[in-house]
């Protein structure tokens, strides 16, 4: 298994742009999108995708390439629910409870619950 090392930025359009130019377009307020900066390190299998691409990059000549706009256009590629089921299913249980208790509705149901 190998590790890539992989910074990407979330908004892969204001990416593209040289920072100066970005910049520019902030300040007109043409445009509000915002750039963050994610890092992971990224174990893969030998016959993973992302892999093989690195492989295929350095058998042509391309070696340490910048993968953050490659790995971007793929998590654009996922569907918008898988997003979001993946952020139910790693939600802690305890943030879904205080979730609850600020919402008055869920609120009274949770305490008829805990009060069978």
């Amino acid at each position: 298994m190998e590790e890539q090392e992989i910074e990407v930025d979330v908004d892969a359009k204001d990416a593209e742009k040289p920072k100066s130019a970005a910049k520019a377009q902030s300040k007109s307020g043409a445009s509000k999108a915002t750039t963050k900066k994610v890092r992971l390190v990224l174990s893969v299998e030998d016959e993973s995708r992302i892999n093989i691409l690195v492989e295929g990059l350095k058998q042509r000549g391309l070696k340490n390439y910048d993968l953050s706009d490659v790995v971007g256009e793929a998590l654009e590629t996922i569907e918008e629910d898988w997003w979001r089921e993946k952020l139910e299913e790693l939600t802690p249980l305890e943030w879904k409870i205080q979730a609850a208790l600020e919402n008055p509705e869920m609120r009274e149901k949770l305490v008829s619950l805990l009060e069978g």
